[in-house]
């Protein structure tokens, strides 16, 4: 049974002289922890947190906040501005915005997914399989001959959180 968390000793030097300790653990050992006292979404403080708003013409900006996902932070610290792609000038699509935790490049960040147009569209799956974990933020309909985002165009998805 591994356990934690407990002071490390020193048990001796590597080849550079530096301290080997007898305890040292890694960021999954962390994140196994936080997992099970915080759940996957978005912390709801400050209220607009990670919050999707729709700007002049085809922009969003997602709002500072911050998340978990599986144990890991993902801090927006910064308004992340997202251009939505030209609509289609036959069918309607639903684009989504996600935090994506990626195991392989070690960070949780914003992106947008871009919906397939359609008589009846549907917004992008989530991916969440072993190495990438995605949370939805927002889903931003883009009306077909669409210039510019209409109010009411943007739809919060995030699971926010309340710190007890």
């Amino acid at each position: 049974m591994r356990s934690g968390f407990f002071n490390s000793n020193i048990t001796g030097n590597d080849e550079q002289g530096q301290p080997i300790f007898d305890r040292a653990e890694d960021a999954t050992f962390f994140a196994r922890y936080f997992s099970q006292i915080v759940g996957n979404g978005v912390f709801a403080q400050p209220g607009t947190g990670l919050m999707v708003q729709a700007k002049e013409g085809m922009a969003v900006t997602v709002q500072v906040g911050t998340c978990f996902i599986n144990g890991y932070m993902g801090w927006l610290k910064n308004d992340q501005p997202l251009s939505i792609a030209a609509a289609s000038t036959v069918y309607d699509r639903i684009d989504r915005i996600v935090a994506r935790y990626d195991a392989l490049q070690r960070n949780i960040d914003v992106y947008l997914v871009q919906g397939q147009t359609s008589a009846a569209p549907v917004a992008p799956e989530l991916v969440r399989d072993g190495d990438k974990y995605e949370l939805a933020l927002a889903d931003i309909y883009v009306a077909r001959n669409a210039t510019a985002l209409r109010q009411g165009a943007t739809r919060d998805r995030s699971a926010r959180q309340t710190r007890s």
